[in-house]
């Protein structure tokens, strides 16, 4: 039987799971590498906590082997907890590899695919680094050292020629090993029964309420619970202590106020456990039914029992609101941006009705009734549009948190010293946004530490500290975020790029004789383009930079290179902070009309038919002392000219796309539009230059234009 079939009903459940556990993973990736930089008591807790979980939650829902893993790496944990053992790098490797491992499992559990796994060899790499790490400079006590120690307290070798072990508490389910007994072991059943005591002594103090006064000790002491349970063999048990310890946290924090459904909670937890560890003195543990305590604790820490301050729900106030959040499924909120568009356009509808009936100057009082109303819808119209984008900004430290271990990684085998400062870790932007522009960034970062540092004896050798830095930033610019990835390593040459350029017959000796400093940089942007030396897993296979460019260009963005040969390269991207709305220009071209982004437009210059010119089959403008190419929307779209217009006007809209600039000729502006993004649809597909449509409030189907790729696919760019 599978062990998918003994969680049948339980996928919400398991949902939760997947999301905690990702969630977990992805801080435990970043405190492993500070750990092993800067050791610290929190981010070791932190971490160990994190293996606890997993070890706890993964034998609830009979994940075995999983939990075994996780077991061994709580043990690593808890010696180094203990003092007994120093981070050093096999230590660090071996939990990053238990990390890695873990994220595949997830990655099996979310399909729902039951395999054995091959974790022996990593769960003896675990105990290697257990019997093997840097021991502390002290010498170990008495009660160290096991029967099977030598001298100083390490292992000696067995008649068989293994290693004999530190003895250990073995916990299987529905028993307690003989070292939770009373007998002075390292976690003993007394202790943990004083805390018990000190708890109900804190609670009677408040006639069992929790108050400002207990709270603070309430969160100490379920804390050192919550460590003891780790020895503990029960699954539940860690689970539901680590919830209450969580709970009561967030009530310390201020993120909840106490309510009688948290104080009957907590209460009952404590009385569960008291008769759960009176069980184990006796040499007898069950998993006996919680679930109705795990539902309860589910509820207080999702905030749904009663939404009112006082009884249990967040507290809403200035220090701290949004400090609670609740797990939204993304089909729901995509149904509800979807709404909100709707009314976007249903309110666009109002604002033409409006226009309409006051172009017939009708004088009775429906006019200003009606005016009063479509002031009120738009603005509420406004606030909610606000609010649902507000509900999927998502901080970019969810891209940024993997790198610290890429760059980690990728040091350790290049044997560089390289340091990565991120700055403007709360900078918020779309989840969409974030999603298309991970793989990009990830290229980059690695790029920078591989391409960019140098060896540390070639640092040294230019004077510079043998540590080179890779600075990530992030900052929102108007309706804008702007990411900067930058090294102090060695530059890029642009003659190196034009030679290699040449070589590979990228560009021709008259193009290369022509080209621009700026230009010349931009051959990294080049397809098929790599200087590298040799191919590694990350440089040289000729795919890379153009492919981050056009992923950039995708999410209507621009990229930009800086660099001084010695000193470094800062690569700037700019982006939207959203792609499912679009502000923009409205432009005419005869009876049709298109929207630009004005994420890419420069400006917009008055023309006469005389001004456009064609060059070689392409149309093109002076601008500003240039000339530059053009793109002219009516012959590009086939739209038929108004034969009765003689005297048309027209207009150039200069756009940018990466550095260079080019121009759209239309035949009228119509003034700002605020647009709801809607897919063509399968039975149009997707049409190249064309991001999307939007309904007008004519009720007419506006195209939104690409203009990056509108540009690439006229051969312009």
């Amino acid at each position: 039987m599978s062990v998918y079939d003994n969680l049948v009903g339980m996928e919400e459940v398991l949902d939760e799971f997947i999301v905690e556990t990702t969630e977990l993973l992805e801080e435990v990736n970043e405190d492993l590498v500070h750990l092993e930089s800067d050791p610290d008591d929190e981010t070791l807790n932190r971490i160990f906590r994190a293996f606890h979980t997993f070890k706890g939650t993964c034998g609830f829902l009979g994940f075995t082997q999983a939990k075994d893993l996780a077991h061994v790496a709580e043990d690593l944990l808890n010696q180094l907890r203990n003092g007994k053992l120093k981070p050093n790098g096999t230590i660090i490797d071996a939990l990053l590899e238990s990390s890695d491992w873990f994220g595949r499992f997830i990655n099996d559990v979310k399909e729902r695919e039951e395999r054995v796994y091959e974790i022996d060899p990593l769960i003896k790499k675990l105990e290697a680094a257990l019997a093997g790490g840097v021991a502390v400079e002290e010498q170990p006590t008495v009660e160290a050292v096991s029967e099977g120690a030598g001298e100083n307290g390490q292992p000696t070798p067995t008649s068989d020629g293994d290693v004999a072990k530190v003895a250990e508490p073995v916990v299987t389910d529905g028993e307690v090993s003989e070292s939770l007994g009373t007998d002075g072991a390292a976690h003993p059943l007394a202790e943990i029964f004083d805390i018990i005591e000190t708890i109900e002594r804190d609670l009677s103090a408040g006639s069992n309420q929790i108050t400002e006064t207990n709270v603070g000790e309430l969160v100490s002491n379920f804390g050192v619970l919550d460590e003891h349970c780790a020895e503990l063999g029960v699954h539940s048990i860690g689970i539901i202590i680590e919830k209450t310890h969580r709970y009561l946290s967030a009530l310390a924090k201020g993120q909840f106020t106490p309510s009688p459904e948290g104080n009957v909670a907590v209460v009952e937890v404590l009385q569960w456990f008291k008769g759960v560890i009176q069980e184990a003195g006796d040499g007898r543990v069950e998993d006996d039914e919680n679930a109705h305590l795990m539902e309860s604790l589910e509820f207080l820490l999702t905030g749904q029992v009663a939404g009112k301050e006082g009884q249990g729900g967040p507290k809403d106030s200035k220090s701290t609101a949004g400090a609670q959040t609740i797990r939204v499924d993304m089909g729901r909120l995509e149904n509800l941006m979807n709404l909100a568009g709707e009314l976007v356009l249903n309110r666009n509808q109002l604002v033409q009705a409006y226009s309409d009936l006051a172009a017939t100057k009708s004088s009775d009082n429906t006019l200003d009734d009606l005016d009063q109303v479509n002031n009120s819808l738009g603005r509420i119209t406004t606030e909610i549009q606000e609010a649902v984008m507000q509900m999927r900004m998502l901080p970019i430290s969810n891209v940024f948190r993997k790198f610290p271990r890429v760059i980690r990684d990728l040091a350790r085998e290049r044997d560089k010293q390289v340091e990565l400062v991120m700055e403007g870790e709360e900078t918020e932007l779309d989840r969409s946004v974030i999603e298309s522009i991970s793989d990009p960034l990830l290229h980059l970062v690695r790029n920078a530490a591989d391409h960019g540092i140098e060896s540390p004896d070639i640092r040294q050798a230019k004077g510079k500290p043998a540590t080179g830095t890779v600075t990530l930033r992030a900052a929102h610019e108007g309706n804008h975020i702007v990411i900067e990835v930058e090294d102090d390593g060695a530059g890029i040459n642009a003659d190196k790029l034009v030679n290699k350029a040449l070589e590979k017959g990228v560009i021709s000796p008259p193009e290369a004789e022509a080209m621009s400093y700026r230009e010349k940089l931009n051959l990294i942007f080049r397809p098929g383009f790599s200087t590298a030396a040799k191919v590694t897993d990350v440089s040289g296979r000729g795919v890379g930079m153009d492919v981050v460019q056009t992923n950039v260009n995708k999410l209507n963005g621009a990229i930009d290179v800086e660099t001084k040969l010695g000193e470094g390269t800062r690569i700037t991207i700019k982006l939207p902070l959203t792609l499912a709305i679009v502000t923009g220009l409205k432009v005419a071209v005869w009876d049709e009309e298109y929207i630009i982004p004005f994420s890419s437009i420069i400006e917009t210059v008055k023309l006469s038919e005389s001004e456009l010119t064609k060059v070689e089959e392409k149309w093109v403008i002076r601008f500003r002392d240039s000339v530059i190419n053009t793109l002219y929307l009516g012959e590009w779209f086939k739209t038929e000219r108004d034969q009765d217009k003689t005297d048309q006007e027209y207009y150039a809209v200069v756009v940018s796309v990466a550095e260079f600039r080019y121009a759209l000729v239309v035949t009228g502006l119509k003034g700002q539009e605020e647009a709801v993004i809607k897919p063509l649809g399968q039975v149009l597909g997707r049409i190249p230059g064309i991001a999307g449509g939007t309904i007008g409030g004519d009720g007419r189907i506006t195209l939104i234009l690409d203009v990056p790729e509108l540009i690439h696919n006229m051969g312009l760019g």
